[in-house]
């Protein structure tokens, strides 16, 4: 289901052409500003609305269909052939009842969930395409305007498995939070600390932490539930040049962020950190940043001399001037630094 692309999109999303310099003179080219940054929004953000599985919005009193989304016809195995029949082209259109998609099985457990009041207690609802048989999860949305079947697909093989899985799965998040619900209002502190301690037993990792941006954007870590054996995060504060604004953007619109173990090394010199062989390399050697994310290395090069540096396949030279009509290394690499 294509999503609007006006001005709004910025609030959504990190604004990537922000980083570079989109104020082009008329005398030099006639493509307006506003057309150029619409450009590098779409090229961040291809306006999908989530790229696993399809949607379908239907009535809820008739399940006539609403909206679907533009891959559900293939998804479904739905998509006309050079000599298409009635059927298949009537199979999904607006207006066309959704339980003819399915088998009668799927199609009866929806109409049963559509019927229930807390209809996300039944997620996920297991449903086969009456063409092709293969195996979906029903995710079930109820809105204003009717309801939002998410479809994700299921590989045939782990149907038995991932079934009993998601329901344990479902289960124990209503219990979690049912307890957030039944907790009294307005104490915040009270309710990060039994958030951490939830999340933590539904996820099982063995650190869990709320962190808050005050104003100035540093920020502080308020509650935390972790393994006995670490030392604690709670009440640490951080400036606000530690997380940069792309990764706050992040943090704030994912609202849960899983971050790794991570170890770093950092040297000015190949030849101090032992590196074999630095000798031979000369007084070309640069220092050397390394960070390693389980088993992949980010590595970062530093140099006393002047290098050229390639991005994205061009070349940058120091001497020149950045150019705001297009992608310029130097631009794009600022902006790639502050993502990392």
């Amino acid at each position: 289901m294509n999503s609007s692309r006006s001005s709004t999109v910025s609030e959504r999303c990190f604004d990537y052409s922000a980083s570079v310099d989109c104020n082009i003179s008329s005398s030099t080219n006639n493509v307006p500003s506003s057309t150029v940054s619409a450009y590098l929004r779409n090229m961040q953000r291809g306006s999908l609305i989530q790229p696993f599985g399809c949607l379908i919005v239907v009535d809820e009193k008739n399940f006539t269909v609403l909206a679907y989304s533009v891959n559900a016809l293939e998804m479904l195995d739905l998509a006309p052939h050079a000599v298409p029949n009635i059927e298949q082209q009537q199979a999904l259109t607006f207006g066309a009842d959704v339980q003819t998609l399915f088998r009668s099985s799927g199609a009866a457990a929806l109409q049963k969930a559509a019927h229930f009041g807390e209809v996300n207690l039944l997620n996920p609802i297991l449903v086969h395409s009456r063409t092709s048989s293969k195996p979906f999860y029903a995710i079930l949305h109820r809105l204003d305007v009717g309801l939002v079947i998410d479809l994700e697909p299921v590989s045939p093989s782990d149907v038995p498995v991932t079934a009993a899985g998601a329901l344990k799965s479902y289960k124990l998040a209503a219990k979690a939070i049912s307890k957030l619900q039944s907790l009294p209002s307005g104490d915040i502190s009270l309710f990060c600390d039994v958030i951490v301690k939830e999340v933590g037993d539904l996820t099982g990792y063995y650190r869990i932490m709320v962190y808050k941006f005050h104003e100035g954007e540093h920020g502080e870590v308020i509650a935390e539930c972790h393994r006995p054996d670490l030392e604690p995060y709670l009440g640490l504060h951080f400036p606000a040049t530690d997380i940069p604004k792309a990764s706050q953007f992040l943090f704030m619109r994912n609202k849960i962020s899983k971050e790794v173990e991570l170890a770093g090394l950092t040297t000015d010199s190949l030849m101090e950190a032992s590196y074999l062989g630095a000798s031979a390399l000369g007084d070309e050697v640069c220092g050397m940043a390394a960070i390693k994310i389980t088993s992949k290395f980010l590595f970062w090069f530093r140099s006393h001399t002047t290098k050229e540096i390639k991005w994205g396949g061009l070349t940058h030279d120091p001497d020149d001037k950045d150019d705001g009509r297009k992608m310029h290394p130097r631009s794009s690499l600022k902006a790639f630094l502050e993502v990392v």
